[in-house]
């Protein structure tokens, strides 16, 4: 685990200019997103079960309010990468949704070959990164309330940094 982490945080987060977004189920190109100070990366690669984070997705919505109240300088980043027999499942799944915020559908997978230091255990799969697009923190503060409160205090600090 320590071996990951120390990977994961050894380079910057290579963040493509994405084309192709999923916005409540319709398929949306080159939309204008804010480019908040932070950014929390969510990645559904192949290895993991597209359905299941599907249907997580709506669990993020009161942090998507919460970003909202801080102006957009927290934006979110919700990538899906299915397995190339997955495409049109993940594509059909993603379009019966009615999430209201982007979802990125990379389906050439252009997230993983960009950030090959991405460890392959789900553990690492969600991060936070500054403007710089350094890693700040790992975790999902999904799965439980120390790391809520971890992710919170670290997007309010930063926060009140002055930018560089």
């Amino acid at each position: 685990m320590e071996k990951d982490y120390k990977r994961l945080k050894s380079e910057n987060i290579n963040l493509p200019q994405y084309q192709t977004f999923i916005i409540n189920g319709k398929e949306c190109s080159n939309i204008n997103r804010p480019n908040g100070k932070l950014k929390l990366i969510v990645f559904c690669d192949s290895t993991s079960c597209n359905n299941c984070a599907i249907e997580a997705i709506y669990s993020w919505e009161d942090y998507i309010k919460y970003a909202e109240k801080l102006e957009n300088q927290l934006c979110y980043y919700f990538i899906f990468t299915p397995r190339k027999k997955d495409i049109a499942n993940v594509r059909t799944t993603l379009a019966m949704t009615d999430f209201n915020y982007p979802i990125v559908f990379d389906s050439t997978g252009i997230f993983r070959k960009l950030n090959p230091h991405i460890p392959m255990n789900k553990m690492f799969h969600t991060f936070l990164i500054d403007e710089n697009n350094h890693i700040v923190m790992v975790g999902n503060p999904l799965h439980d309330s120390k790391t809520e409160s971890l992710f919170k205090t670290t997007v309010e600090k930063l926060l009140s940094e002055p930018r560089v």
